[in-house]
């Protein structure tokens, strides 16, 4: 699945889509200063907070997490790079 922008509404849902062994891949804008003086994306159904993917599709939800960073896009605004594999266990 591919989404054009963030629906919050959709991240619980994923968890539900994967298989065992599937993997989450997903990069967006993060809550950071050049996020905020760039001005778009706003608002928090948009814009995911530090950790936040972690937390929703980590460890304690069955992931291994294989890449959690955040990095800065060509116009300086914060990107989360994050990938995450459903165990085969669940």
């Amino acid at each position: 699945m591919q989404l054009s922008e963030q629906q919050r509404s959709l991240l619980p849902q994923l968890r539900a889509m994967l298989l065992p062994g599937g993997f989450i891949v997903y990069c967006t804008f993060v809550d950071g200063p050049g996020l905020r003086a760039f001005g778009r994306p706003s608002g928090p159904e948009h814009v995911l907070q530090p950790g936040e993917l972690a937390a929703l599709f980590g460890p304690g939800q069955g992931f291994k997490v294989l890449r959690d960073e955040v990095a800065l896009s060509a116009d300086g605004r914060e990107l989360s790079w994050f990938v995450a594999q459903l165990s085969t266990n669940c």
